[in-house]
């Protein structure tokens, strides 16, 4: 089967609904691939890179998920705390306008493993009050693991992914 797009509220909606918020999962894997190298994998240096980051997270309701940002702006992901357990509770997917600075309002999708989304007006991020993984980026699909042909690693063929 074929990636999901989520390019609309409804959208978000229904990958909620389908996925229960993702409530009670974990995240299993990040790959993220920078889009500096060329074909041939060497590297480059280049001004808007085409960047991608593939979540995968497993739901002990629904199996393994993966999530494929483009156009990454931000990410964190929060290893280990001692204030909290690492499963999600409750996700948070939303667009966002009001990320880039006052005079822009591009529009971003931001996903989150935390029931609220905090401290992220322009990437203002206090580590000491952070315990949530979250990414910032300009689109999203997603997809069931056991509906790919094969597992796909990221890192293996970037340009499957775009």
């Amino acid at each position: 089967m074929s990636w999901r797009e989520i390019n609309t509220q409804s959208d978000i909606d229904d990958f909620m609904e389908k996925n229960g918020s993702l409530h009670d999962s974990v995240i299993v894997s990040v790959n993220y691939v920078s889009g500096c190298h060329n074909t041939d994998g060497d590297m480059m240096i280049v001004s808007a890179p085409d960047n991608a980051l593939l979540l995968t997270v497993d739901s002990g309701w629904l199996g393994r998920i993966e999530m494929l940002f483009s156009g990454v702006v931000y990410h964190a992901v929060q290893g280990y705390c001692e204030r909290s357990s690492s499963e999600i509770h409750e996700c948070v997917l939303e667009f966002r306008t009001d990320l880039m600075g006052k005079t822009r309002d591009d529009r971003l999708i931001v996903w989150t493993d935390f029931r609220q989304l905090n401290d992220l007006e322009n990437f203002g991020i206090d580590l000491k009050k952070a315990n949530d993984s979250f990414v910032i980026a300009r689109s999203l699909r997603w997809r069931y693991a056991e509906e790919s042909d094969e597992m796909d690693c990221i890192d293996e063929d970037y340009n499957r992914f775009l």
